[in-house]
């Protein structure tokens, strides 16, 4: 009886261009064993070996079957991946080049796409990571490029020479010319190559001939000088000269304006290395200005630099503004308040611009006057006294002047003031006694008035008046009892005895009481009367008041 096995295989490889691998299936058992590996495709050395080699031409999965001698058999299979067929080269620019020209290289070839890293190296600068580099050397240099595959780890090389050729290398004197004038300053530049070379001097308007190596400077300009030489290659090396202006510049600053009275100082700003003269004498680098006039300076540097500048200085008449005494008005009224004349300008406090401005309210008003260089200012005190508060409280009363006290007093109030009524009165209290339009001006202590008025109509309330005795006698003095009555929308009286008897009724107000029985016939006895007196009062505009009851005695003395 057979034992059963495991195999022991090479795992799966990958495996560069060129390379190959031998396969092993080592049984975990000793003994004797046979062996079969596929595929038949001519990459193995042997099918029936127990370690082949194998040399795929692309990625390969080989199988294999081991037979034991008892005939138990095990199978497995190893993958074979071979890396991309790879050729690389490097592509370049025409070369030689001249010293520290740029050059740009690329990865050329089959397989050089995605998958693979790329390493140049030179000792001469060069700068890439990708397919492509730019190399900048000064001199002949080899390229070299690296080129690795990702998942095999296989690396391909390839190298180029690129020849530099002589560049020339550029002297000038001197370097740097600074100056209050450089116009004639020599300057000249030489080379250490050994050959033929054209020079060239940029910006070229700056020096007498560009073309020379020796040249001079024509033109007052700060500015960076270069000069090239280009050999019969086409290779240039060049220097620069730094032109610096030394710069004088005086300046005294815009025209000045003064008022009356004023001074300013005229300043150069210049230390007292710098010798200064001014067109009306002193030396000095300021001056104080006192007179109006055109003002000229002349400024010398340490180095000879002259500068000037000149400044007129102007005086102006100051504005005049006068706003006159504080005022006292009175409210509603308008004050103007006036600053002069046109042609200057105007700004109040107020946030107005004209010449004057009209004011209502209490407070202290401002002005600045200005000519355009010089302003004045002004302010008055406007104060408005109260009027007199208006004494009624509405316009129109109602009043009875039929009944008690039938005199309407009307007060005027504001005390302190003065009064006058429209019928020359002058007291505080008015009598009216009848209805009107009453006028009153009132003129307070500070000398503010105002005239109002009062309208009193007439408006009597509902009223009833019942004697309480009567003597019908016949001597024409209280001989009826009249019960009579104001404003009245319905009356009802009734009358009777101490025993209830019902002695005399009536609806109008018309029909007094004579003192008889109802039927007229007979008149009663002295003595005392009960009455009750049901009416309504008419309040106007179609409207009565709720129904009313008077209760009383009426006593008759014959």
């Amino acid at each position: 009886v057979g034992v059963l096995f495991d195999l022991d295989v090479t795992p799966d490889t990958d495996i560069c261009d060129g390379l190959a691998v031998t396969l092993q299936a080592e049984p975990s058992v000793v003994g004797d064993y046979t062996y079969e590996w596929g595929p038949d495709d001519g990459s193995l050395s042997g099918l029936y070996l127990p370690n082949p080699v194998a040399n795929p031409a692309q990625n390969t999965t080989y199988n294999v079957v081991v037979t034991s001698a008892e005939g138990c058999q095990e199978t497995a299979s190893i993958q074979v991946n071979r890396s991309p067929i790879v050729s690389v080269s490097i592509a370049y620019d025409d070369l030689p080049i001249c010293g520290n020209e740029p050059v740009s290289l690329t990865a050329a070839g089959m397989g050089t796409g995605d998958g693979f890293t790329f390493d140049w190296q030179s000792a001469e600068p060069i700068v890439g990571s990708g397919v492509s580099a730019t190399a900048t050397p000064s001199e002949t240099t080899t390229v070299t490029l690296e080129m690795t595959h990702d998942a095999s780890g296989c690396v391909y090389t390839d190298d180029v020479e690129i020849e530099v050729l002589s560049t020339p290398q550029v002297t000038v004197i001197p370097t740097s010319i600074q100056g209050c004038s450089v116009i004639g300053e020599t300057i000249s530049a030489s080379t250490d190559f050994v050959g033929n070379v054209q020079w060239s001097w940029s910006p070229a308007n700056m020096v007498a001939d560009p073309a020379l190596a020796q040249t001079s400077l024509i033109l007052d300009e700060s500015n960076t000088l270069i000069v090239t030489a280009t050999n019969d290659a086409g290779c240039a090396g060049s220097a620069t000269v730094t032109v610096s202006m030394l710069t004088e510049n005086t300046d005294l600053g815009p025209d000045i304006h003064l008022c009356e009275g004023e001074t300013t100082i005229l300043d150069t700003g210049w230390p007292n290395d710098h010798s200064v003269l001014w067109d009306h004498g002193p030396t000095t680098a300021a001056v104080e200005i006192t007179a109006e006039g055109i003002y000229h300076v002349v400024v010398t540097s340490p180095d000879g630099c002259i500068s000037e500048d000149t400044i007129e200085v102007s005086y102006h008449v100051m504005p005049a503004v006068d706003l006159g005494e504080d005022q006292l008005a009175c409210e509603s009224e308008i004050v103007t308040l006036s600053a002069g004349d046109l042609g200057l300008t105007y700004v109040w406090s107020t946030g107005q611009f004209t010449p004057s401005i009209n004011v209502n309210e209490s407070g202290i008003y401002e002005v600045t006057v200005s000519n355009g260089y010089c302003s004045a200012t002004d302010d008055i005190s406007v104060l408005f006294n109260p009027l007199p508060e208006n004494p009624f409280a509405t316009d129109e009363i109602p009043f009875c002047f039929t009944l008690s006290p039938f005199i309407a007093k009307l007060d005027a109030k504001n005390e302190g003031s003065t009064y006058e009524w429209e019928d020359g009165s002058s007291g505080q209290i008015y009598n009216a006694t009848s209805p009107g339009i009453y006028y009153v001006r009132i003129t307070t202590d500070l000398g503010c008035d105002a005239r109002f008025r009062q309208v009193i109509y007439e408006e009597c309330p509902g009223e009833l008046w019942v004697p309480n005795a009567f003597t019908p006698d016949g001597d024409g003095i209280n001989d009826v009892w009249l019960v009579e009555g104001v404003k009245l929308a319905s009356y009802h009286l009734i009358l009777w005895n101490k025993w209830g008897e019902l002695i005399y009724e009536t609806y109008s107000l018309d029909r007094p009481w004579l003192g008889q029985r109802r039927d007229g016939d007979e008149y009663v006895e002295p003595g005392t009367y009960v009455y009750r007196i049901i009416y309504k009062f008419d309040e106007g505009d179609g409207k009565v008041s709720e129904e009313k009851q008077a209760n009383g005695q009426v006593t008759l003395v014959r």
